[in-house]
């Protein structure tokens, strides 16, 4: 129960966050483009980083990736 606690509870409270912020001006028509754009071009990408580099790899770990990265190659189309 406290799993489910800890996943919704961040996300409804951004939700509600950004319904009051719309509705007390804080946010103008458009804003929506201008975070999207941050969230998806500088955001994200430095948490998968962040992810990235903390993650400690093991020599099973190294065998995933070096089997998805190879299965993802193999599946392009030159």
């Amino acid at each position: 129960m406290s799993v489910i606690l800890r996943t919704s509870v961040p996300i409804l409270l951004l939700i509600a966050l950004g319904y009051l912020s719309r509705r007390y001006g804080i946010l103008k028509k458009g804003d929506e483009k201008v975070l999207s754009s941050y969230i998806y071009y500088f955001a994200l990408p430095s948490l998968f980083f962040i992810n990235i580099y903390e993650v400690e790899f093991s020599r099973e770990i190294a065998r995933y990736v070096i089997a998805g990265v190879t299965l993802h190659l193999s599946h392009l189309h030159f």
